[in-house]
Parts: C-alpha cells; structure tokens; sequence
C-alpha cells in the first residue's frame, strides 16, 4: 500500500528516496568519532564505554 508521499511523488523521487534510506544513515552523536576519526575496525565493550576518543564528543563544545 502507497503513503500519500508515494502517490505524489515520480518514480525518480521515490527511487531516489529509497536509495538514501538504503545507503545513508545517520550517525549517532556518541559514534560520530568512531565512524569518522578512528582507526580502530571494531571495540569491545569495555573499550568503548571508556575510549577517550567517544568521550570527547560528548563533551559539551569539543567536536
């Protein structure tokens, strides 16, 4: 069943639309820094609860 939105818009929109959801997500802000400025694939718990590195962008005026 199509939205209203779906009704509305083209094909392209609507391609295009998915295409964004599908390839581009947003980035939280507590893994704005892991996604972005680390070199690190993967952290385990207890790394990242403490990895200076995320905790700096929590920080009120430090991105």
């Amino acid at each position: 069943m199509a939205d209203s939105r779906d009704a509305k818009d083209g094909p392209v929109a609507r391609l295009r639309r998915w295409a964004r959801s599908a390839i581009v997500q947003e980035v939280p802000a507590e893994m704005e820094r892991c996604e972005f400025d680390c070199r690190k694939d993967h952290c385990t718990l207890g790394e990242w609860d403490t990895c200076e590195n995320r905790l700096k962008s929590l920080r009120p005026g430090e991105k």
